[in-house]
């Protein structure tokens, strides 16, 4: 699905998460992928998502972890050494209800922008 602006420009959630996260298009994608299908491993999400390397994966899963957006497990099948992990988003309708809260947050601080800076009520 995509909102078309004013301008006429299109965007898709993919693009408004990057956006408002500071994110790259790639680790919004990632991100929602996992909030669609659960719990998945960078190889899972290579082979699932065609266009996205192993290295760029690990790497992008590595930086939404750190961010506190991922949950990080160590796999079962995992062997002796580098461990391997598994990846899983937050609480999905607690993610959902952030993302949401977020905008309706930013959405009221650019009505309160607009209003000082023409001196009128909208």
């Amino acid at each position: 699905m995509v909102i078309t602006l004013p301008s006429g420009k299109q965007i898709d959630l993919k693009e408004i998460l990057s956006f408002y996260y500071d994110i790259s298009e790639s680790e919004a994608q990632i991100l929602m992928y996992l909030a669609k299908n659960g719990q998945k491993s960078a190889e899972d999400i290579t082979k699932e998502i065609n266009n996205l390397s192993l290295p760029m994966v690990i790497r992008t899963l590595r930086r939404l972890y750190e961010r506190g957006l991922v949950i990080r497990t160590k796999d079962a099948s995992s062997k002796p050494g580098k461990p391997k992990y598994v990846y899983k988003t937050v609480d999905r309708n607690e993610l959902k209800q952030k993302i949401i809260n977020d905008i309706r947050q930013t959405t009221d601080r650019i009505v309160e922008l607009i209003e000082k800076e023409f001196g009128e009520t909208i």
